[in-house]
Parts: C-alpha cells; sequence; structure tokens
C-alpha cells in the first residue's frame, strides 16, 4: 500500500503516521467520554415506594419526589431488574419529556395520565451532546414510570392502557390523588378518593 503525501507539504511519513495515530487515540478517547460510565457512587438508589399493575406484572417502583432526585433519576445505574422501575410524580398534568444524559442502559418511558398511558418512549443512552428527548416533542402527563429497556414491547403496552400505581406507604403521597393508598388495617389497598 502506498501513501501519498504532496513533497512541499514540509512532513515526512512517519511524522504523517504519528498525527493520524494520534488522531484515532483522541477521537476513541472522546467517543468514551461521550458513553456514560456507571459509576455507583453517582448513581442513586431510593427506596421502593409504590407499585405498579401494568398489563398484570406488578412493578416495584423506586420514586422520585424532589427536583434533585428527578433530575437525577436512574442516571450511572449499570442495570435495573426485570420488575422494578422509577415513578416520577409530578401532580399537575404538564408537559413532560425526558433526556437520558449519563443513563447507560436502555430505558423504556411510559407517561401517565390520571392513570391512563399517553406514550411511551423507548429511550437508548445518549452518546454526544446535545441527547434527544423522549417523546419527542413531548407529552402533557402527571406521572412518569421508567422501566428497563423492551419491556413495554415485551408485556404489549399501548397508549390507552391503565396503569394502576399504589402506595406502599402512607408517606407517598399525590396532589391528584391518582395513587391508591394502603388501609389502615393492612395490606388491602384503596382509591384514595374514596
Amino acid at each position: 500500500m502506498t501513501i501519498g503525501i504532496p513533497k512541499n507539504c514540509g512532513i515526512s511519513l512517519p511524522q504523517f503516521l504519528s498525527a493520524v495515530f494520534c488522531t484515532t487515540i483522541l477521537l476513541g478517547a472522546a467517543a468514551t467520554m461521550a458513553t456514560p460510565v456507571p459509576d455507583p457512587n453517582l448513581a442513586q438508589f431510593l427506596p421502593v415506594e409504590a407499585t405498579a399493575q401494568i398489563r398484570g406484572q406488578t412493578f416495584e417502583l423506586e420514586v422520585a419526589r424532589t427536583p434533585t432526585q428527578k433530575a437525577r433519576g436512574l442516571m450511572f445505574r449499570d442495570a435495573l431488574p426485570k420488575n422494578r422501575g422509577m415513578m416520577f410524580l409530578f401532580g399537575t398534568p404538564q408537559p413532560l419529556s425526558f433526556w437520558m444524559k449519563n443513563v447507560p442502559v436502555p430505558l423504556d418511558m411510559i407517561f401517565l395520565l390520571d392513570g391512563e398511558v399517553r406514550a411511551i418512549a423507548k429511550a437508548i443512552p445518549c452518546s454526544a451532546d446535545p441527547c434527544p428527548i423522549y417523546p419527542k416533542g413531548g407529552v402533557i402527563a402527571d406521572t412518569v414510570i421508567e422501566l428497563r429497556g423492551n419491556r413495554t414491547q415485551e408485556l404489549g403496552v399501548q397508549v390507552g392502557d391503565r396503569v394502576t400505581v399504589r402506595a406502599l406507604n402512607s408517606r407517598l403521597t399525590s396532589p391528584r390523588n391518582t395513587l391508591q393508598k394502603p388501609k389502615k388495617n393492612g395490606n388491602s389497598l384503596i382509591n384514595r378518593s374514596n
């Protein structure tokens, strides 16, 4: 193989090959930095405070309630168990969209309004800035549930499906009474508005 370098450019073949090698190393390093690396020291692990019934399957949900918890979400988590997820409560319906900054695993995002699936986003890890948002253009919702990637497809979840979310303790509240609460006398659950 012959590499042609113009004679008047003032660079030798070894210098040229060295520059190509360094450029390749730098591009590889930049690509590595763009892909989030799971870091348990940066990841947040919230207590399971709710369950969701989605197409007959029960999911245990960590609940992000504060702005800081919502902003961190599932960033830096290297895995999400099959029947586990994170729920984001917003109370009032509003235009919502999420991104995958520093989330190294694919997720399914279920956008709910009053317990009805309004949109499903299949979100992949962000490899370069700016990260895309999901769903494009946003959707009016009051709750978002993030599950392990492809779970909605495995279960056949569709827009219009109903999702029942139950609080596991009395500390968890929703301003619009969209969560079912545990009865004081045991494990059976009732709708808060009753």
